[in-house]
């Protein structure tokens, strides 16, 4: 992000020159207006993707949580299509399916690594519903959790 005084001469506007005519004044203003305006953009820019920054930081801290798009838009100050949008737009994939990779990513590495029983790992990845946890698994992996702890058992 760079400043607006970076990318044209400001002087212009602060002095009074008389060697420029009316059409060279136009000119430069509408320069000026351009620069604005690629600012003004810039700065959006930065701000959205700040937002989707702490969205999966947010995410990351609180996959055991409840995690829903409408939520997430709350605290953001987002409407929930809008925040859709960005987030797919910026991360190439959507805010739903980001949350259950990062569950998934996360069941995967406690199925490995730990001797939790497969209800209590999906409930530290916000499942509720071991059925349903096992289901949503199977999908992404192929495999059940007890099939996939199993062959990757130490």
């Amino acid at each position: 992000m760079t400043l607006v005084a970076s990318k044209i001469e400001l002087l212009p506007l602060f002095t009074m020159d008389q060697t420029l005519d009316w059409p060279q004044k136009a000119e430069y203003l509408v320069k000026l207006c351009d620069v604005l305006c690629n600012t003004c953009s810039e700065i959006g820019n930065y701000n959205v993707r700040s937002v989707v920054l702490q969205i999966k930081e947010y995410l990351i801290s609180n996959l055991d949580s409840e995690l829903n798009v409408a939520k997430l838009a709350e605290m953001t100050g987002f409407s929930a299509t809008y925040l859709s949008r960005i987030f797919k737009r910026y991360e190439n994939i959507s805010l739903h399916d980001y949350i259950t990779a990062c569950r998934m990513d996360l069941a995967r590495v406690l199925l490995s690594n730990t001797s939790l029983k497969v209800y209590e790992i999906a409930r530290k990845c916000g499942y509720d519903n071991a059925a349903y946890f096992i289901k949503v698994f199977k999908t992404n992996t192929g495999y059940t959790p007890q099939e996939f702890k199993q062959m990757n058992a130490v």
